[in-house]
């Protein structure tokens, strides 16, 4: 976590959950991963468990450049703790990262579930 370049953010337990709940969001946007989600009998397939986890760390790593970006665009005006303790703040910050993910997986730059 600590590429969000946020000390006290990153060691922050709610950051993880966020994070989490983001990467679920795009797993949705993939078909095999979403299968993945919404079959639990997917889920005892050893090789499809790992060819999704094989490939998590880059997407991570796309979601956390961005989240690193929002929150040097709060700059001093972040209040992450009130922040991720709100439903509708949590909602906007994932509705962000989501849309410019979008954007990137668009133009072929953002990794992705294959």
């Amino acid at each position: 976590m600590d590429e969000i370049g946020h000390d006290q953010m990153a060691g922050y337990a709610l950051t993880s959950f966020f994070v989490l709940n983001v990467m679920r969001h795009v797993m949705e946007r993939s078909a095999r991963a979403r299968n993945l989600i919404l079959d639990k009998g997917a889920m005892s397939s050893a090789d499809e468990r790992a060819a999704i986890l094989a490939q998590a760390p880059a997407v991570l790593g796309d979601l956390l450049v961005d989240l690193k970006y929002e929150i040097t665009e709060k700059g001093a005006s972040l209040d992450y703790k009130s922040d991720l303790k709100s439903p509708e703040e949590v909602r906007s910050w994932r509705n962000v990262l989501l849309s410019s993910y979008e954007k990137e997986m668009k133009k072929g730059k953002a990794a992705v579930f294959k």
